[in-house]
């Protein structure tokens, strides 16, 4: 485990005012976590909807991260541990129809938070934790606008064995006096099953604050240890909360997810719609008998290479806007070709046998070969397009190329050399390959004559 977490209920019991689900009794046998999330969240259109993972590598789980999160109802996603670099290009790890805000942890590995907004849901950045390692709190919060209501949204990690406490109530106090509304959710590395010192303090902070820490489950499970709750949903309005649960997410990490829908109706979701050409009933030998009764004089007769080009890729474009229009879809789940029928039982048989593993402490014995059901041609072609910027992340991309320090190169000019500089770097040329010496000294004449 790279940081532990834990989390426990400031309240001395479960509360009656909301729906606590945990992952045992709800994830079915043969649900993905994605499809657990969706039908979680199918009842509660008008509700704010938020999720949090620990996800220890947002690189290392990207396939997870696009088949869990593809449900329609899922406003934001809050992520700690991302193991995000500044090298990292953000529209390497994207999601469809989300905007990805990141708070990189830079001078030392691991660590790092950031947040997946809906993209068409209206934010500002409120404040973020320092990006350079300095053994403290990691947060990123964000402000948004629901039908005009203002809410803090923010995640948080902190690292094992570190005094947080103090920053963190300076953090909380400045957001009470701001927003009525505010939802903290992270991994805060205190197990609260535990009424230890450090337990104490962090309910103390939160209750300073007239925060609530939502009752769960423990969210990490540990192999030779007690299981632990180290991850936790804050929140300011218990009557705005309608339900909050948690499920296991072995994808990820040894961490719960959890999820909380909070009473604020949000803007409705709107399809993601593309323009796609499909060949999937294209009939070759119609397309073949069009090429061969097409003009291509105009590309034949071409008096230059970029002209012939242009003809010969606006012929190709007739052909196919023929046999193979293009047409708006609309994108009912993230593109994922590789994630197969047979990927998502292996998916759900990985899940099914970490619960066996959580209920009987063992190790399954069974092992499942997964047959590839696609082609590498598929594959390629599917990486191979160029992939669909929103508006804003093109923005954020360019703003950020064009802030990059610009590098003066010297102008690369030719000069004269004379013949013994010629001498001297041929002769220093220290090589083993076996040739013959009279060779080599007709190579060091034709040089030096030149």
């Amino acid at each position: 485990m790279s940081d532990d977490d834990s989390f426990y209920s400031a309240c001395n019991s479960p509360s009656s005012f909301l729906s606590i689900d945990s992952s045992e009794s709800e994830f079915h046998n043969t649900d993905t976590l994605g499809d657990s999330l969706t039908r979680e969240f199918q009842n509660f259109t008008n509700f704010l909807n938020v999720c949090h993972i620990n996800a220890q590598s947002i690189p290392s789980h990207y396939n997870d991260l696009l088949d869990t999160f593809s449900s329609s109802n899922i406003h934001a996603i809050l992520i700690s541990e991302t193991w995000l670099k500044p090298n990292l290009a953000s529209t390497s790890f994207s999601l469809p129809g989300f905007i990805l805000l990141r708070n990189d942890r830079t001078g030392k590995g691991g660590g790092g938070v950031a947040i997946y907004i809906r993209n068409d849901v209206p934010f500002k950045i409120v404040s973020s934790s320092p990006s350079l390692y300095s053994s403290s709190l990691e947060h990123l919060l964000i402000e948004i606008k629901v039908k005009g209501i203002k809410v803090a949204l923010g995640v948080v990690y902190c690292p094992p064995s570190i005094d947080y406490f103090s920053s963190f109530e300076t953090l909380l106090s400045s957001l009470s006096t701001e927003y009525t509304h505010q939802i903290i959710m992270g991994d805060f590395n205190t197990d609260l099953v535990k009424d230890s010192m450090r337990a104490r303090s962090l309910k103390a902070v939160i209750e300073s604050v007239a925060l609530t820490i939502l009752p769960l489950e423990p969210t990490h499970h540990n192999v030779d240890a007690s299981d632990t709750w180290l991850d936790l949903i804050l929140a300011s309005s218990i009557d705005h909360v309608g339900k909050a649960g948690q499920f296991l997410a072995p994808g990820f990490s040894r961490h719960d997810l959890i999820y909380l829908s909070y009473k604020i109706k949000p803007l409705k979701a709107q399809p993601a719609t593309v323009q796609l050409r499909s060949f999937a009933r294209l009939d070759m030998e119609v397309l073949k008998k069009d090429a061969q009764a097409f003009d291509w004089g105009p590309t034949l007769s071409a008096s230059t290479v970029d002209e012939a080009v242009f003809s010969l890729n606006s012929a190709v474009l007739k052909l196919f806007d023929t046999r193979a229009p293009i047409r708006s879809v609309k994108l009912k789940r993230p593109p994922a070709p590789w994630i197969t029928r047979a990927v998502r039982i292996a998916m759900t048989r990985r899940d099914r046998a970490f619960r066996k593993y959580k209920r009987d402490r063992c190790k399954p014995q069974s092992s499942y070969n997964i047959t590839s059901s696609f082609s590498l041609n598929e594959l390629n072609t599917h990486f191979a397009k160029t992939a669909t910027l929103d508006t804003n992340t093109k923005q954020q991309s360019i703003a950020f190329i064009r802030a990059l320090p610009k590098i003066s190169n010297s102008v690369f000019m030719f000069t004269s050399v004379t013949e013994d500089e010629v001498r001297k770097v041929v002769l220093s040329i220290k090589s083993n390959a076996v040739g013959h010496d009279d060779v080599f000294d007709q190579v060091i004449v034709l040089l030096l004559r030149c």
